[in-house]
């Protein structure tokens, strides 16, 4: 019995002590930030001199702690096109080998991009620098320290880690895009994808975000171990794919992918995200984090380590009905097609929901159930309706950007409408003798989809005439609406 309770105590510090007992240094993290934002680095444009001297410096620090490369050197080159100039880009990608001798062939890639968006010179001929301290200096000093506690703690982690240093993130993801279009690894090894972007406003934010936690199986239960062991407040986890870093291109291929950050509150493309906002005690938490579960994530079965995401032939399925709100806004008026005059413009507001379906290549259909109603100003006094329509329309792409599931469409197609109650001046409309409760008309216009977010322009033109009578003249409803919706 002594045995066994002196077995139980051993295994239960072992358990702890092995779970976390590493020291991020929050001066180590800020000597990487306060290094790699500094003016000298002139914002680390993709291609651009500062650029290389980050991606240098990143190298050193790999080679200091002892972390190999994972290819023959520390670079991953790609080119780029931008405009009618092609630049290099390089990742820099280092290897720690796994300590089982079966589970070591599996990976976890821990990146965060190192590129900002450069410096430009003002009309006063000043170099304006973007720094990029939080984005995403602070992502790469926690991806060098990481890899510096894992190297010491090998033995913990049963799977490899590929530690990368993407370039060419705000340029279009593109150092993460050709990290997994040259399969640099086979991606069914690669089991897990975590991205640090922008971790360094954690007392500001007061928790963190996983965005994309979702997209692994059981991710969400495995997170909130971890983070109760560290005292760390998760305030958002999200099952969808992130669009807009570097997590997307293993996503695309069905890898699990994580964006760890703690949002957008820093200066955020502003030449102000300098290296003196930063919290570095709370990136040094958020850090410990990402190694407590990358730790876990590590030693798990591989029946635990499963995709979240539907995949079909490698490629994620495409959701095909993509339901959503909207609210248009606008003015309409009447049109009397025998007069020379037009009545004057109301304000025309619609309400309700969308269905967004894909059907071929560019080509989707867009049917509407909206309240709505119109109104114009004529010699009898304000004419206002209330109504139920139904617009289908087609969207035709003609321009778009996958990685940031951004989409133009023209728009054209349809609408029915039943007028179920109105005002003309003082009275009510008489839908029973005088005016038809039914009309149509067609939809044109022009909309852009920006991942949930849907915004355009649409013109209402009727074709059917208000009266049931002609004896009584014709009058045709028109309008021209801003549109805005927002997918589920």
């Amino acid at each position: 019995m002594k045995t066994l309770f002196l077995s139980f105590v051993g295994t239960f510090i072992l358990t702890t002590f092995t779970f976390s007992q590493t020291a991020f240094n929050a001066d180590s993290l800020s000597k990487h930030v306060y290094t790699l934002a500094d003016d000298s680095f002139e914002g680390r444009s993709i291609g651009a001199k500062g650029g290389y001297k980050a991606a240098e410096y990143i190298v050193n620090e790999f080679k200091s702690i002892g972390i190999k490369p994972y290819l023959s050197d520390y670079y991953h080159n790609f080119s780029h096109q931008t405009g009618a100039i092609t630049v290099e880009g390089k990742n820099i990608i280092g290897f720690i080998e796994g300590s089982n001798p079966i589970l070591k062939n599996e990976y976890i890639v821990i990146g965060g991009h190192y590129d900002h968006i450069g410096y430009f010179i003002n009309k006063r001929k000043e170099k304006i620098i973007f720094n990029g301290a939080d984005d995403n200096a602070s992502g790469v000093a926690a991806v060098i320290e990481l890899g510096r506690e894992i190297l010491k703690n090998r033995n913990l982690f049963k799977r490899s880690i590929i530690l990368v240093a993407f370039d060419g993130e705000e340029s279009g993801l593109n150092g993460s895009k050709w990290m997994v279009k040259d399969s640099l690894i086979e991606p069914s090894q690669i089991k897990l994808m975590i991205s640090i972007d922008m971790i360094g406003m954690l007392s500001k934010a007061e928790g963190i975000e996983l965005l994309g936690m979702g997209t692994l199986k059981n991710g969400n239960l495995m997170a909130n171990q971890v983070a109760a062991k560290n005292q760390l407040k998760i305030k958002k986890s999200t099952k969808n794919l992130q669009s807009r870093t570097d997590t997307k291109p293993f996503g695309d291929i069905g890898i699990p992918a994580i964006h760890i950050t703690t949002g957008t509150i820093s200066p955020y493309h502003k030449p102000e995200d300098d290296a003196n906002l930063l919290d570095y005690e709370g990136m040094a938490q958020i850090t410990e984090f990402t190694f407590n579960l990358a730790q876990k994530l590590a030693a798990e079965e591989s029946t635990q380590l499963i995709s979240a995401i539907a995949t079909k032939d490698g490629k994620p399925k495409t959701k095909i009905f993509k339901p959503g709100v909207r609210f248009n806004m606008g003015s309409s008026w009447h049109k009397y097609p025998a007069e020379f005059y037009n009545g004057k413009d109301g304000f025309a507001i619609q309400t309700g929901l969308y269905t967004h379906i894909n059907l071929v290549s560019r080509f989707s259909l867009q049917p509407e159930v909206l309240y709505e109603t119109m109104g114009s100003d004529n010699t009898d006094g304000k004419f206002r309706t209330h109504a139920i329509t139904t617009p289908v329309n087609i969207l035709i792409s003609f321009a778009g950007n996958k990685d940031f599931e951004t989409w133009s469409y023209f728009v054209l197609g349809a609408y029915y409408t039943y007028n179920f109650a109105g005002k003309k001046g003082s009275h009510n409309i008489d839908f029973e003798d005088t005016f038809d409760p039914y009309e149509y008309g067609l939809n044109a216009g022009f909309v852009i989809n920006m991942s949930k977010i849907q915004i355009g322009i649409t013109r209402k033109i009727g074709l059917s005439n208000l009266y049931r009578d002609k004896k009584n003249g014709t009058i045709q409803n028109s309008a021209i609406l801003g549109t805005l919706g927002f997918n589920f």
